[in-house]
């Protein structure tokens, strides 16, 4: 057997055996809830915003939408944070650790 063969076998092995292992971690039950709580809150960037990050588009073409997302100098800049007046951010997402059971968790469609 040629050896990146040999190397393929043995990474998608430890790949498999990670996430088998991983598996039970993401478990989640759905139960009724009788006396949920509501999280609610602002999320605030403490500091200065970082610059963008620019990419160029002749390095990094994309023919379908470069068009649009060109700040019209052949750059496409990335924001990592999108912060208003008041250091609010937003599209934040808030991690609650530690909650193995609750109610249906929703995924809202754009």
């Amino acid at each position: 057997m040629t050896t990146w063969i040999r190397n393929f076998m043995v990474a998608a092995g430890m790949l498999a055996a990670v996430t088998i292992g991983a598996w039970p971690s993401f478990a989640y039950d759905v139960i009724a809830v009788q006396h949920g709580g509501t999280v609610e809150g602002a999320i605030t960037l403490n500091g200065a915003v970082p610059e963008p990050k620019g990419f160029n588009l002749i390095t990094f073409p994309d023919p379908a939408c470069c068009g649009r997302i060109s700040n019209g100098r052949g750059w496409r800049l990335l924001r990592d944070f999108v912060v208003n007046q008041h250091g609010g951010l937003k599209d934040t997402l808030v991690l609650l650790e530690g909650v193995d059971a609750g109610k249906p968790l929703s995924c809202p469609s754009p």
